[in-house]
């Protein structure tokens, strides 16, 4: 029971992290800068993003791969904002 509250909790995490870039998205996309976002940061999360969803594959713990498939895809998306609205 308490692993499945976990991995229930772990997934609100996730589509936490996911709707803070997609507000980030928004502003990018409204404002069409991103001038005042570091590119070097952004790199490095994006970077980290996709090495913790190979490890959450090796692992085969379905809950961590959804979670992490869905914020890699939307951070790619914000981070291809970022680099198309850099001015």
């Amino acid at each position: 029971m308490f692993e499945l509250i976990v991995n229930y909790a772990t997934l609100v995490v996730f589509v936490l992290f996911l709707f803070d870039n997609l507000v980030q998205i928004r502003h990018i996309w409204k404002r069409k800068s991103s001038k005042d976002v570091s590119l070097r940061g952004a790199s490095m999360r994006f970077v980290a993003a996709l090495i913790l969803l190979i490890k959450y594959s090796t692992i085969n713990d379905i809950y961590l791969i959804i979670g992490q498939s869905l914020f890699s895809i939307t951070f790619a998306t914000y981070f291809i904002l970022l680099v198309k609205y850099r001015k």
